[in-house]
């Protein structure tokens, strides 16, 4: 099961806080947030070291199912459940512990909602980053010009042309990977070169066209894919 994959690798994300007692109920916890934070709190900032594990589409659709089995989305389910499953370890000082559903539990709300800010801003895209890809993407399909193609463009190329599932394509060898996707890379170029000169486009030296005399005025014919020949 994804869920039950222990090979998956961890990244870490670091909290810095400044935790302040009071007489009642939790501390007060101030997150850092920039540099101007850092310098207004100085030696009384602690730092600790979360540990996380990238959720699967599986899991997401997990999460979003408990969240909605009242009949509403409840979004206290929802950031718990995200904890539960995607939370591994938690490094304070120099000492590392697993994360256990105590653990999960007595967790101050502010610094739960903080941990799951920054695990949201680091592994989940924002519309921003889903709209560039669309745009990018639609370029790279006109055959226009991007600066930088995204990896998920590569993944789609090659699961489109062999039918590949994306887990199969995500084990690939390097080089295996970089290979055909050259080949399909080359094969798409050779085939839109091909398409435009059946329909006439390109340059004006395309071989799709020819000009033929026609009293004193010169008529360009052009190739039709239907009938085979120039008309």
């Amino acid at each position: 099961m994804i869920i039950l994959n222990p090979n998956r690798k961890l990244f870490t994300i670091s909290v810095f806080y400044v935790e302040e007692e009071v007489e009642r109920g939790f501390p007060i916890f101030h997150f850092i947030h920039n540099e101007d934070d850092m310098k207004k709190w100085g030696d009384k900032v602690e730092n600790v070291i979360t540990s996380w594990t990238s959720l699967s589409w599986g899991e997401h659709n997990i999460i979003y199912q408990r969240a909605m089995s009242q009949g509403f989305f409840n979004p206290s389910i929802h950031r718990d459940m995200k904890l539960r499953l995607a939370l591994k370890r938690i490094k304070i000082n120099d000492k590392t512990t697993e994360v256990t559903d105590d653990i999960i539990n007595n967790l101050v709300p502010a610094v739960a909602d903080e941990f799951l800010r920054l695990y949201d801003l680091r592994s989940e895209p924002s519309q921003d980053d889903l709209s560039n890809l669309g745009k990018d993407m639609k370029k790279y399909f006109e055959g226009k010009k991007v600066k930088i193609i995204p990896q998920y463009v590569y993944e789609h190329i090659l699961a489109y042309t062999y039918k590949w599932n994306l887990e199969y394509i995500r084990s690939l060898d390097y080089y295996d990977f970089n290979a055909h996707l050259r080949m399909c890379l080359t094969r798409e170029e050779i085939e839109k070169e091909f398409s435009i000169a059946l329909v006439g486009g390109g340059s004006k030296k395309s071989k799709s066209s020819m000009p033929v005399k026609a009293g004193s005025k010169t008529v360009t014919k052009r190739f039709d894919p239907n009938v085979g020949t120039f008309v």
